[in-house]
């Protein structure tokens, strides 16, 4: 009889080890996605500052020294970048690969629709496309 009790004690210790345990690793996985939210909303937040900077000059009746100074912006930005996929292009009548080796200015007495466009997967300006209007 004292076996069975000694052995049904050492059961019952077993169960509640594994019962903390399994609540241990239950609280972490919580840990873990509340981290991967933050890091996705971290992301967000630093994919619309860095869209922000661009979007500043887009617009249908934009001034030539405006259009200079993102010009000037895009070809720092292409400069300072070491990945190709952040890297920004800018076509239409102004051009400007995402590899120019000098900056590239327009009129400053004319008028440019400016459009930047994200790119649909990582939601970053890769683009940005500059029309005279005339």
């Amino acid at each position: 009889m004292e076996n069975a009790t000694k052995a049904l004690l050492i059961a019952a210790a077993v169960l509640i080890v594994i019962i903390i345990i399994s609540l241990g690793v239950y609280v972490v996985g919580m840990g873990n996605d509340q981290m991967q939210q933050g890091e996705q909303a971290l992301s967000d937040l630093e994919i619309s500052s860095f869209n922000a900077t661009y979007e500043n000059y887009a617009g249908s009746s934009v001034a030539g020294s405006r259009v200079n100074s993102l010009l000037k912006t895009v070809f720092n930005h292409n400069l300072t970048e070491s990945d190709e996929t952040r890297k920004i292009t800018v076509d239409g009548d102004v051009s400007l690969s995402a590899d120019a080796e000098q900056q590239v200015t327009v009129g400053t007495g004319k008028r440019y629709s400016v459009v930047c466009n994200p790119d649909k997967n990582s939601g970053l300006i890769t683009s940005i496309t500059i029309t005279e209007v005339k």
